[in-house]
């Protein structure tokens, strides 16, 4: 490969770069979803063909199983629904219980395992997201709480506000009574 060849590689390269750069900046929830969708069914169709033991329409001896059909199901997330096609198997099941679970569509709430004075114990990790002045959104608080309380969620929007967050015309959030009074006092 010539230096030029690679110099216009590099140049396509980084203009990919800056166009899904600015899509993502620019992204509206269809497009979010549109990718989660994609993703998702992208794992699952390489998960089936694994299970398998050959990609799907291919001829193998190795194959042990294989696909037949899809079976849709609906996943909620924090960018809304996504519909999405499950691979079936003609014989035994395939669920994808890494992104689904049995009986429930929806996401679970964001709990992590954190290593805390030589244990393991779970969090919650919060996320404050906010809309600019030009109408983006941005993260402008990350935090992890042992318990939603209401003096944790206090100190957590007083560090908001200390940080400069004011102007504060909409909390959208779930109604736990800690969180909830802790609004009313950091932003009246």
């Amino acid at each position: 490969m010539s230096e030029s060849d690679t110099h216009s590689e590099t140049k396509d390269n980084m203009d990919r770069l800056t166009w899904l750069r600015k899509t993502l900046e620019d992204a509206d929830l269809d497009v979010m979803r549109e990718m989660l969708k994609v993703l998702a069914e992208e794992l699952m169709g390489a998960e089936a063909d694994a299970l398998c033991g050959a990609a799907y329409g291919e001829r193998s001896d190795e194959r042990v199983n294989r696909r037949n059909g899809y079976r849709e199901r609906e996943l909620d997330t924090r960018v809304g629904t996504i519909p999405l096609s499950v691979p079936k198997l003609r014989e035994g099941t395939y669920y994808p219980d890494w992104l689904l679970e049995n009986r429930r569509r929806a996401e679970r709430a964001r709990a992590i395992r954190v290593r805390e004075g030589g244990r393991v114990v779970k969090v919650a990790c919060i996320v404050a997201t906010a809309v600019n002045a030009e109408g983006r959104r941005e993260i402008v608080g990350v935090d992890t709480f042992t318990e939603e309380s209401g003096p944790a969620w206090t100190a957590f929007l007083r560090d908001l506000a200390a940080r400069g967050l004011s102007g504060v015309k909409l909390v959208v959030s779930d109604t736990h009574k800690g969180l909830v009074s802790a609004i009313e006092a950091v932003f009246p």
